[in-house]
């Protein structure tokens, strides 16, 4: 079985679905696929923060706000094949946990993109956060995941 790895150019959505799909923390970084020399890792946090950052370019033209309103109106959207993004509100169970504490990655096979926050709705950022592993869920909170339509169905119960 050959070790699944990325080269310095693939793209960030191949690094993200082969996490996913492999359910690790980490990818080795390869020069070229022949060779398969090792020159970095890429860690699951290092992908979500390059996809945070990207969505926060897009958001600052309105790009990311496009986004999440098409999700709304089609409950979900398709990014890669059998990977989507879905708005759920916050399960009961896991109201007043951390994102951490919640585990949903290791439960439920998803990834938390976007916590929109009810308690802070009226702010000047409409009360959206980027998920950090201390951002606490709160009763009325809606959370932009990303997963398989089974994980996301998973986790709504």
């Amino acid at each position: 079985m050959v070790p699944v790895s990325i080269l310095p150019s693939d793209r960030l959505d191949l690094a993200m679905q082969l996490l996913g799909q492999t359910h690790r923390d980490e990818l080795p970084v390869v020069a070229d696929r022949q060779a398969r020399k090792v020159v970095g890792v890429v860690t699951r946090e290092d992908v979500i923060r390059a996809y945070n950052q990207r969505v926060f370019q897009l958001d600052k033209s309105g790009g990311f706000q496009s986004m999440t309103e098409a999700v709304r109106e089609k409950c979900r959207i398709e990014v890669l094949g059998g990977v989507y993004l879905m708005e759920v509100d916050v399960p009961h169970s896991l109201v007043g946990q951390t994102l951490q504490e919640a585990s949903l990655r290791q439960r439920f096979g998803i990834e938390v993109v976007l916590i929109h926050s009810a308690r802070a709705a009226n702010d000047e950022n409409q009360g959206k956060q980027f998920p950090s592993p201390d951002a606490r869920l709160e009763a009325g909170d809606r959370i932009l995941v990303m997963g398989s339509e089974a994980a996301i169905a998973k986790l709504r119960g």
